[in-house]
């Protein structure tokens, strides 16, 4: 389904958060999404960086030189079109497994 950038923000110079429209895209924590351009046959999985409950999307983005998507997806700007696949993962906290049990969640960031 497409989605409409709505920023583009850099928070280092290889690093950037890309924002989406949400499109009513239902997803759980500890989902991603797959991303391509609309045309072009190249698809990467990223994390969602937003929280479940916001009226948007936004996926953290390591710019690799030379990449065949990031380097496109860092060049987008407000208006632009992105193509999203997903949600889908299984790395996510089912209460139902254990409502009542203690959780210790590590996490070292999304891959960056």
């Amino acid at each position: 389904m497409s989605h409409r950038v709505l920023a583009v923000r850099r928070l280092t110079d290889s690093t950037f958060v890309l924002r989406l429209s949400r499109e009513g895209l239902e997803f759980r924590a500890g989902e991603h999404v797959r991303l391509s351009r609309p045309g072009v046959p190249v698809y990467r999985d990223y994390s969602i960086y937003s929280a479940e409950a916001e009226p948007l999307l936004e996926v953290l983005v390591r710019e690799v030189q030379g990449g065949s998507l990031s380097p496109v997806l860092g060049a987008l700007s407000e208006g632009d079109e992105v193509d999203v696949h997903g949600p889908s993962g299984v790395f996510v906290l089912d209460p139902r497994r254990a409502p009542d049990a203690a959780h210790l969640l590590i996490a070292t960031g999304t891959g960056i």
